[in-house]
């Protein structure tokens, strides 16, 4: 109520109403009758304990008890809030606001909030703490230092910091000048954002291991020679080192000490140099993250150990390693930006390499599988395609795989890209645990012996976009009933202009 009356009368939301009114004695007996009219008419009656009144500061203090005494309704209080937003604001609204702080923090203060693990904490986070100051964001101008307080006690609780817990600059670079941040250095390397998490992970020791939880058994799962710690792991563990072992880029684990779990960082960011490499940002970025997916892959291999059985064979692992340093490398040079995209447009190999799609038309009764050999001008060398009596769309793509290096072992091709729109041929023979189908079992383990004879080979999966040769060639031929071996010069007329679209885009 205030002195001069509103150009509105009434407000409703959901069962609430709020009257507007002159502060003087008629339009309060007014409001008074019009209360009592509805109650005669609805058999409802307003609970006078709960509601208020609310005065404009020209309302003087005669006229307020007054009216409250002819209404039997007490006044609400300057810090009454309605719906969790405050009705009145003062001068201060840092202050005003100040109730959504300390709501938070009580919510993430309570002494069973610091039993949750990290997953429990950031479900608490998402669907609990973040959702109680919804309302009040949707109906008032919450100030800014409100909202940093906040943040930071959800960042407190997320992080459940200790004394401890800080890594001083010195102790990543300590050749480096003061004002130089290693973690900085970390965050500024061009590499995917959750490889970067790993690795400072590693560096703040709070990987999951068995030594961090103190299980009875704290010997290495996979070896069972000594602790499992982050160092053995990734550094020490048999396994680990057949990884660092196996790659080509000449980096050798033996030849570094490790003594914490900062030193992986450094290896990181300051990675050694094979000799015959240029030592400028760009090599070194490479180098990075070379190692970092090494480090990924080998803490992958050992929970999918762990969880899910023996990992498959070594090659199998170290040709999905190679294909992913592959992917991110690619990405970096192109346009400077990590993206796990699959590969959309078909592309030419590298120099000295052959590159074979493959692919399967599948009917009703008999299937036709396609095999199409190009270089690295992305000339067609040689394309076959032959029908099988198989009906089943994973077999026949698998047998398409296994009969393109049978093709390329005879054609003498020792580097051979193999790519394949069957994401779960391709995942099987990458070994992944997850991809496995025991209709291919026997069919993979084929096509790993026949990997063998080769002195490098990549296995892709691609999208349709980009294997469109080898889909032409199958598509064509399925209606043949017949094998087929040709070369550039006598394509089919659908696959010939599939092969020029794909130069096109290639060299474009």
């Amino acid at each position: 109520m205030n002195t001069n009356g509103l150009a509105f009368t009434h407000v409703i939301y959901a069962d609430d109403l709020i009257l507007f009114a002159k502060a003087s004695n008629r339009e309060v007996k007014v409001l008074d009758d019009c209360l009592e009219k509805y109650c005669s008419w609805s058999d409802q009656l307003v609970n006078r304990d709960k509601s208020g009144l609310i005065f404009s500061k020209l309302v003087t203090g005669e006229q307020k008890k007054a009216i409250k005494g002819k209404q039997n309704i007490k006044a609400i209080d300057q810090h009454a809030t309605y719906l969790g937003a405050p009705l009145f604001t003062s001068k201060c609204r840092s202050k005003d606001f100040k109730f959504l702080h300390d709501r938070v923090e009580a919510r993430l203060k309570g002494w069973r909030c610091k039993s949750l693990s990290c997953a429990s904490r950031c479900t608490l986070i998402k669907s609990v703490t973040l959702a109680i100051p919804n309302y009040t964001f949707s109906s008032s101008d919450v100030p800014v230092g409100v909202c940093d307080k906040m943040d930071a006690v959800v960042r407190r609780f997320w992080w459940n910091p200790k004394k401890d817990s800080a890594v001083r600059c010195h102790q990543l670079v300590p050749n480096a000048s003061t004002n130089v941040d290693g973690w900085t250095k970390l965050w500024n390397l061009n590499m995917h954002e959750r490889l970067e998490m790993l690795i400072w992970r590693i560096g703040s020791d709070i990987l999951p291991h068995k030594l961090q939880f103190g299980f009875e058994d704290p010997l290495c799962p996979v070896c069972r020679l000594e602790l499992e710690t982050p160092i053995h792991i990734l550094n020490s563990c048999p396994a680990a080192r057949a990884i660092w072992f196996g790659q080509a880029w000449g980096f050798r684990p033996n030849s570094i000490t490790l003594s914490n779990c900062l030193d992986i960082v450094k290896l990181v960011i300051n990675p050694p140099m094979c000799s015959g490499m240029s030592f400028n940002k760009s090599s070194k970025e490479k180098v990075a993250i070379q190692i970092a997916l090494t480090l990924d892959y080998i803490w992958s291999l050992r929970n999918n150990f762990v969880f899910n059985g023996p990992y498959t064979h070594l090659h199998n692992s170290l040709r999905a390693l190679k294909l992913r340093v592959a992917e991110h490398l690619a990405i970096v040079e192109e346009d400077g930006r990590i993206s796990l995209a699959p590969l959309i447009i078909w592309k030419p190999p590298p120099p000295n390499i052959v590159k074979f799609n493959t692919d399967a038309a599948v009917k009703s009764t008999y299937s036709s599988i396609a095999v199409v050999a190009c270089d690295d001008t992305g000339l067609v060398l040689k394309a076959w395609a032959k029908c099988l009596g198989s009906s089943d769309p994973i077999i026949v793509e698998a047998l398409a795989i296994k009969w393109a290096l049978e093709l390329a072992r005879i054609g003498g091709f020792n580097d051979i890209i193999v790519e394949s729109d069957s994401k779960g041929c391709i995942e099987a023979l990458l070994g992944y645990p997850a991809a496995s189908c025991w209709k291919i079992d026997t069919i993979c383990s084929d096509v790993n012996s026949l990997a063998s004879n080769f002195l490098s080979i990549c296995f892709y999966w691609v999208k349709r976009e980009a294997n469109t040769i080898a889909h032409e060639l199958a598509s064509s031929t399925s209606s043949l009933h017949s094998s087929l071996s040709c070369n550039a010069s006598s394509l089919p007329p659908s696959v010939v202009e599939a092969w020029k679209r794909d130069l096109l885009i290639a060299r474009s």
